[in-house]
């Protein structure tokens, strides 16, 4: 189901100029998710107390909060593999 996303990443985290500049990416959404997941979480809250609670704007703070994890894997895991390649290189 997710072979082409799996290849895409697996070529990405070889390249070291991909790799590099997919780090500033990761980075970069990632905090915009974070911020998101913030304010949809904190909307979900002040819902719940103004009135009923918005079961589409939980999902929506729920899915934002997904995408953060999963963005925050990805960027350790090619952080990882970008250290692990720097420490063989000092090594040779």
């Amino acid at each position: 189901m997710f072979t082409k996303q799996d290849e895409e990443f697996a070529e990405t985290a070889v390249d070291t100029t991909r790799r590099g500049a997919a780090i500033t990416d990761l980075s970069n959404r990632r905090a915009k998710l974070f911020w998101g997941a913030c304010f949809g979480s904190v909307a979900t809250i002040a819902s719940t107390f103004a009135s009923e609670p918005d079961g589409a704007l939980a999902f929506l703070a729920a899915t934002l909060w997904i995408l953060f994890f999963k963005f925050e894997s990805d960027l350790r895991l090619l952080r990882v593999i970008d250290r692990l390649q720097r420490h063989d290189k000092e090594l040779a």
